[in-house]
């Protein structure tokens, strides 16, 4: 149960993206990512991710900063390998939302 890869490159979409702050927000971002995968433990592999994308929205995210922020994400994850080829995947990320000001 080892990856073909031990490093992966991706990137994630986000084509709807909806805040609730005393009204409705919405947002589209992208976010190009790196995953490391670290060496299985029988049936169960620990993987590291990080990742900066961008996020535009309809208004200001926070209230009074700005409409298009940065997104720095990482995260910490593991893959529960059903078989050869499949897996399920449980991942903690932090995701923050920054105008970089």
């Amino acid at each position: 149960m080892t990856p073909d890869r031990i490093w992966q490159f991706g990137v994630e979409v986000h084509p709807v993206f909806l805040v609730l702050q005393g009204e409705t927000v919405y947002g589209a971002g992208v976010t190009p990512a790196v995953r490391r995968f670290f060496h299985p433990l029988g049936r169960v592999m620990p993987s590291f991710m990080i990742g900066l994308g961008v996020l535009a929205t309809t208004k200001r995210i926070p209230r009074g900063e700005a409409s298009f922020n940065f997104t720095p994400q990482a995260g910490v994850g593991i893959h529960y390998f059903l078989g050869p080829h499949r897996a399920v995947v449980a991942e903690y990320r932090f995701h923050h939302i920054s105008n970089a000001g």
